[in-house]
């Protein structure tokens, strides 16, 4: 059973104009609680004990949102503003010693996606949804087995689509270690690495399983219209969901 959960919150939020001039976008509220507390209590629930967030633009306002949270320890990362994803996990590299969850801190989703990847044996587990018609989607690619090939944002880029990336992925000590290893050659001079690039890079040396799970409620929220499609639409149907009595 995977203990540890890695979430990626040091981004900038620029697309959100005002609304993140002084906040992190992973503290905006949806459903009347932040989404990276929901995360947090999320993860908990499942039975992840260590929760690592990765911090960079307004890093102590987080810090000082869980300063009272045992289960969560913040790392900083003073560079965030010219670099990507990759900087950060692999930034968090010394905290993560076991296999573990990585998400994106600016997700909202139903609980489920987290019983989904943690029932799942396999030592790597991308976690996939039906294809959105939001934009900034990223798409996959798998083979026969269900194995990733690629993923991009551009369906002119793949051969055929399987799903959507949702942004929890559970990531071996194996992979993540290889992961690092990528983007340790390439960071000098492409700082601005996403880690779905270290993924692609990943997948063409091993299987890397995906797992897409049918009418998933979940979103991330880059943009307005993210945030707004979040409120009315997402999160209702995660509310609804939740409030469903257990057989």
């Amino acid at each position: 059973m995977v203990k540890t959960a890695a979430i990626l919150a040091a981004g900038w939020g620029s697309r959100l104009g005002e609304l993140t001039e002084h906040t992190p976008k992973g503290l905006l509220e949806v459903g009347g609680k932040p989404l990276l507390q929901r995360s947090v209590e999320q993860l908990k629930a499942a039975g992840v004990e260590q929760i690592i967030i990765g911090t960079g633009y307004c890093a102590h306002v987080i810090e000082e949102f869980f300063a009272d949270e045992s289960a969560v320890e913040c790392v900083r990362l003073n560079r965030y503003r010219d670099v990507q994803s990759m900087y950060t996990l692999r930034g968090l590299r010394e905290k993560l010693s076991a296999d573990f969850l990585l998400l994106e801190g600016d997700l909202l989703y139903d609980p489920r996606a987290l019983a989904e990847v943690l029932s799942d044996d396999r030592a790597d587990v991308i976690l996939a949804a039906e294809v959105s018609d939001t934009d900034d989607a990223v798409l996959l690619e798998v083979d026969v087995a269900s194995n990733l090939i690629n993923m991009s944002k551009h369906r002119s880029d793949l051969g055929s689509v399987a799903g959507e990336l949702v942004g929890i992925t559970k990531l071996s000590q194996e992979t993540y270690r290889e992961m690092c290893i990528f983007a340790e050659r390439h960071l000098a001079f492409h700082a601005d690495m996403f880690y779905e690039e270290a993924l692609i890079e990943m997948a063409a040396q091993r299987p890397l399983p995906v797992r897409v799970v049918a009418d998933l409620a979940w979103c991330e929220i880059d943009n307005r219209d993210h945030l707004e499609r979040a409120m009315v639409e997402v999160w209702p149907k995660i509310e609804a969901q939740i409030a469903v009595p257990v057989q």
